[in-house]
């Protein structure tokens, strides 16, 4: 067989071809789209370093709950969902959490955790024996506003590990012994008008070719 395939344009005035590598080691495959929604062609082997697919998730909700450093609030509804091309690959996270703890020394942060098939596992982050699974946390001691929301933002990159459909999630926690109360999207006093702020989280990961 020819290593070239060479379409005409319908109405004339060029062509576009599909040109074979002189030699390979092994085959490869192009899988055309199945819908009609444009979905990007695919290979069996593509490039290391090339993203293959990008899946965004997160919330604009207020919410709020009662945690301590016992009880990680695990339904903050910022999490996002893919389903990676091959176990090898790397998953590139990138997110942005915003959030507001109440009391004077209101330290909150951002555990990250990776759930398939309902099973969940935290992600380490830290290099601390009794704080390894944090992500980013915001320190403060003194003086709070009311009306202050904080930007937790973080990068994370993670391997792949199977092909089944993979959950990251972003928890969120007080690491004081006192039960305090954290809000996501907003500060502990607004109303949604003037300076009483809002904000959304979001959470993006890519799949990264191995």
């Amino acid at each position: 067989m020819t290593g070239k395939i060479k379409l005409n344009a319908a109405s004339g005035g060029g062509s576009v071809s599909f040109q074979a590598p002189s030699s390979t080691g092994d085959d490869r495959v192009i899988t055309l789209p199945t819908t009609a929604d444009g979905t990007v062609l695919t290979t069996t082997n593509p490039k290391s370093g090339n993203i293959l697919q990008v899946v965004q998730g997160g919330s604009n909700a207020v919410s709020s709950a009662s945690v301590n450093a016992a009880s990680i609030w695990e339904s903050t509804g910022i999490d996002v969902t893919i389903t990676p091309s091959h176990a090898n690959n790397k998953i590139l996270l990138m997110a942005s959490v915003h959030a507001h703890c109440t009391g004077p020394q209101n330290n909150h942060g951002v555990i990250l955790r990776k759930g398939t098939g309902g099973s969940y596992s935290t992600l380490t982050a830290a290099n601390a024996a009794t704080s390894g699974n944090i992500m980013t946390l915001i320190a403060a001691a003194t003086g709070v506003n009311a009306y202050d929301i904080s930007g937790l933002s973080f990068n994370y990159l993670d391997t792949a590990g199977s092909t089944n459909a993979t959950t990251y999630r972003c928890d969120l926690f007080n690491p004081s012994s006192i039960t305090r109360t954290v809000y996501v999207n907003r500060g502990s006093s607004e109303s949604d008008s003037g300076y009483y702020a809002r904000a959304a989280s979001w959470i993006t990961v890519m799949e990264v070719a191995g």
